[in-house]
């Protein structure tokens, strides 16, 4: 919601503006007026308005030292002239002055609610940002990131909670407080290493790809539980869309199980609304874990039902679900669509819903793939396979679905060969920064899921893995080459935090990084590790 100032001399010009417009379209709440610029200056220092509409030519002060003024006691607010001299002068020293835009009068009524509409649109792509600098502050492992941490361990584990901070969070992050939320908890499996260090190492990779895929995308909050326990918790934002957390748990999984050879299982708690009440979601996933411990699957969730007795458009939505969050993978795809037809046999479901359900299918598996990949379809595709499936039964219907998938997916080798190249080149580039999965697959304008897929597929590694590799590798080098420190080091190739750079390093090499920068300029291979183990790198 944001506040505007309307500035005129002539009052019937501003009791119009701020009558006939339709602010809360606008997402404009405070409306105020002022007759002068003296009048509009201690209103802008009252009310901090976010967009002011001024005249330049008024008795007293002008309305181009109204904006020189305005523009020292709020620096960011937005200044649409609207002046009735059609003069250069003018147009330049709104130019100067930063004004955002400028009319003659008269102006049209819709004109103006669209430069309007265009100023609340910048503010709040702004705004936008502004939250998303916040995260990704958090997501570099600052001071503020172990703050929201022991907040969120504290809510869970229904610790008392300095009101203070509840409110520091919500405000920060622009969050309701009364927010409905979801917890997950992740449960490790073990590295398959049986090393504690490399456990820690296994928990805190995963750790930064939920970082990057949900609280990157303002979908909820990642953070690891009371120390020792080395579970991972995740506090999803519930906006009451169908399947969205679950959607995002799978695209989780699915990442995972390209990076890493051991996935956690994932318990899914109740939805609560509130963060005071967060400890209830936490109870019910401890509840469930507990209950469920022996169970296959790769998410635990209260009601989760995989029994025969469940109806077909529940295992539907399972389907159609795994499919389109898997469009990287076409041969899955494929595989899981021949499962959906085996379903619909099994369940002995009519033709009419045969038909129906396959077209949905190859719509929804439609638009996550072009959505992935920011490719195209034929024009007139999707409407000639509902001409095909109108009058044929079922088994018909679910051959002429698959040939349009075999279709859909016909493409793919060009882009393989065109993508990945590209983002091994990006990564190269910018070891440096903060990569991960889910900003590169942005860069590149298709989804984490479908990137990370492909990136196995054609490399045999995970996106993750080859960013780690590359990191270390470009350590290596620095190490025998210079004399930086190891901390120095660590920036250089990406790492902000020196311990976890240390543990990273270790974990390929065999060595920390003192005693493999002492190796290759002594030569000596009986250094010994106690160094490295009982101490961390400078």
């Amino acid at each position: 919601m944001y506040k505007i100032l309307i500035v005129d001399d002539e009052k019937m010009i501003r009791m119009g503006m701020s009558k006939g417009l339709p602010w809360a379209q606008l997402n404009i709440t405070g409306v105020y007026q002022a007759g002068s610029a003296m009048e509009a200056l201690e209103i802008i220092g009252e009310k901090q308005p976010d967009i002011m509409i001024t005249d330049i030519n008024m008795p007293g002060m002008t309305g181009l030292e109204l904006i020189q003024r305005a523009n020292e006691l709020k620096e960011d607010i937005r200044i649409i002239v609207l002046t009735g001299y059609d003069r250069f002068d003018y147009a330049r020293e709104c130019i100067r002055m930063h004004v955002a835009d400028l009319f003659l009068k008269p102006i049209d009524e819709e004109v103006l609610t669209e430069a309007i509409k265009k100023q609340v649109e910048f503010l709040d792509r702004k705004r936008k940002n502004l939250i998303l600098d916040n995260t990704m502050r958090r997501v570099q492992g600052n001071t503020e990131q172990m703050r929201l941490e022991r907040l969120l361990r504290s809510l869970v584990h229904r610790r008392e909670v300095d009101e203070e901070e509840l409110e520091w969070m919500c405000r920060e992050y622009s969050l309701p407080e009364n927010q409905e939320l979801q917890l997950a908890i992740l449960l490790p499996q073990q590295s398959g290493k049986n090393n504690d260090r490399e456990d820690h190492y296994w928990v805190m990779s995963i750790k930064e790809i939920c970082i990057g895929l949900v609280d990157g995308q303002r979908q909820g909050m990642t953070f690891l539980d009371d120390e020792g326990t080395e579970k991972i918790l995740i506090a999803f934002f519930n906006h009451g869309y169908v399947n969205e957390i679950y959607e995002k748990i799978q695209e989780l999984i699915s990442i995972m199980k390209d990076e890493f050879i051991a996935v956690p299982k994932i318990v899914l708690g109740s939805s609560v609304k509130g963060f005071s009440n967060l400890y209830i979601s936490y109870n019910d996933t401890v509840y469930l874990a507990n209950r469920k411990q022996g169970e296959a699957q790769d998410v635990l969730q209260s009601g989760h039902t995989g029994k025969r007795s469940m109806l077909f458009r529940e295992i539907y939505e399972e389907f159609k679900t795994s499919m389109c969050s898997n469009v990287g993978n076409s041969d899955y795809v494929l595989r899981v669509f021949d499962a959906f037809t085996q379903a619909v046999v099994s369940y002995n479901v009519t033709e009419t819903a045969v038909r129906r359900y396959c077209f949905d299918l190859a719509n929804s598996v439609c638009f996550a793939y072009i959505s992935s990949t920011a490719g195209t379809l034929q024009q007139g595709r999707l409407e000639e396979l509902m001409k095909h499936l109108m009058n044929v039964d079922g088994p018909n219907a679910c051959e002429i679905t698959r040939d349009f998938l075999v279709n859909l997916f016909g493409e793919e080798t060009e882009v393989i060969n065109d993508l990945i190249p590209k983002v091994r080149r990006y990564v190269d580039d910018h070891l440096e920064e903060d990569l991960s999965v889910s900003s590169i697959a942005a860069k590149f304008y298709i989804t984490p899921n479908y990137l990370s897929k492909l990136f196995k597929k054609v490399t045999g590694e995970g996106c993750n893995e080859y960013i780690v590799r590359k990191r270390i590798e470009t350590a290596q080098r620095l190490l025998e080459t210079t004399n930086l420190k190891t901390g120095k080091i660590a920036a250089l190739v990406g790492y902000r935090d020196t311990n976890y750079f240390s543990v990273a390093f270790k974990k390929y090499t065999g060595y920390s990084p003192t005693v493999f920068r002492r190796r290759l300029r002594t030569g000596n291979a009986a250094e010994e590790e106690e160094e490295s183990e009982n101490g961390i790198d400078n």
